[in-house]
């Protein structure tokens, strides 16, 4: 896998199979610390995988920790639960009339398979917790808000419990 240009990582220490790197960068985005463990247990089946944790001092207040690693069949992560406020969102998302969002948006991937452009497979669940939105027109409490994920084929599929969304991704840019 080529190394992304786009990547920095400042104050790395330990090894490949233990280890930490301050200061992660993609892009202009401040991922913080991340650390990881190697499973030497996961030898066993012939798939490396690595234990990662980041975010402590994140600009962003991402947050995570999860596993990755290489089957037969690829690259894949699995329980992988990450955290970002709401209005960090919003101030990079491009919506057309001001507000405020608040609360914790969590990510939570059970499985995901790699597979060219995006995923073979996957499913997993994105959550807003405590959310709320604050407009010129006035105040919204959300209750809990939960959204089922899953991929087959680079096929992207949400669903809630009022609606189900597919879309075929070729491309992400972030």
């Amino acid at each position: 896998m080529p190394y992304a240009r786009e990547l920095a990582l400042d104050g790395t220490t330990g090894t490949i199979w233990q280890g930490n790197a301050q200061n992660v960068r993609f892009q202009q985005y401040s991922i913080g610390d991340v650390s990881w463990q190697f499973s030497w247990s996961s030898l066993l089946t012939l798939s490396p995988e690595y234990s990662v944790r980041f975010g402590r001092g994140s600009t962003l207040g991402l947050s995570g920790r999860g596993n990755l690693g290489v089957s037969m069949s690829g690259a894949y992560l699995k329980n992988v639960l990450a955290s970002i406020p709401a209005d960090t969102v919003v101030q990079y998302a491009p919506i057309p009339v001001p507000i405020k969002a608040g609360g914790q948006l969590e990510l939570a991937i059970k499985s995901l398979n790699y597979a060219s452009p995006w995923c073979g497979s996957g499913d997993g669940s994105l959550s807003w917790n405590a959310g709320y939105i604050e407009s010129p027109i006035g105040s919204l409490g959300l209750g809990p808000t939960i959204v089922d994920l899953s991929c087959d084929d680079s096929v992207l599929s949400a669903a809630g419990s009022n609606a189900v969304i597919r879309c075929r991704v070729s491309s992400l840019r972030v």
